[in-house]
């Protein structure tokens, strides 16, 4: 149990690509802090740091680097992006990206690859204000010391609101909800606070 829920850390995340300014530019920055919650558990804390850069007019691609306490652990993603403007400062997003990830839970050594499939909407919601909302899919495969290895499939949701304080620099703030698709099922939550800059 205890194994899953350190999976479930790893790809809970954002793990989506974080929004521009009103012309939705993909080139950002960011920093986050978020409080991952599990029934039964106390609230653990995690780490993000970012970076999007558009390749082209309708893709991009992104790193993300993740830490996390109680357990330990640090996770990488990749992304690679297209964005699909459908009206205004409006996008279609899809995104594909490669997980990996690693953590220490009392002593036992966990390592976890994978992927994630992910599709969402990004839109200036109002001067200043833009919002997302997305889906995804993730398939994991996880390695414990002395133990066989395992797939571990989930599904999530995230949304996120993000203020412009100024042309360079936003503060946002997201939730969001992971569930695996094993028996028995665990849901996780997230809430997050953070900042982007854009270059």
């Amino acid at each position: 149990m205890k194994n899953i829920r350190a999976v479930l850390i790893i790809i809970a995340f954002p793990l989506f690509p974080i929004t521009a300014l009103a012309e939705l530019n993909y080139d950002a920055a960011s920093f986050s802090y978020g409080t991952v919650s599990q029934s039964g558990y106390p609230n653990m804390t995690a780490y993000q740091f970012g970076i999007t850069k558009g390749l082209a007019e309708y893709t991009y691609v992104g790193a993300r680097y993740e830490i996390d306490a109680q357990p330990s652990g640090t996770a990488l993603a990749l992304d690679l992006g297209l964005r699909v403007p459908v009206q205004g400062n409006t996008d279609l997003v899809f995104t594909g990206t490669i997980l990996n990830g690693s953590s220490d839970n009392a002593g036992l050594s966990i390592s976890s690859s994978g992927y994630q499939l992910a599709t969402g909407i990004k839109a200036e919601l109002a001067p200043r204000l833009l919002g997302e909302f997305g889906v995804r899919y993730a398939n994991v495969n996880v390695s414990a010391m002395g133990a066989p290895s395992s797939k571990v499939t989930s599904t999530g949701t995230n949304v996120l609101v993000g203020y412009r304080i100024s042309p360079q620099y936003e503060l946002f703030v997201e939730l969001d909800s992971t569930t695996t698709r094993q028996v028995p099922v665990y849901s996780t939550s997230l809430f997050g606070l953070g900042a982007k800059i854009y270059y």
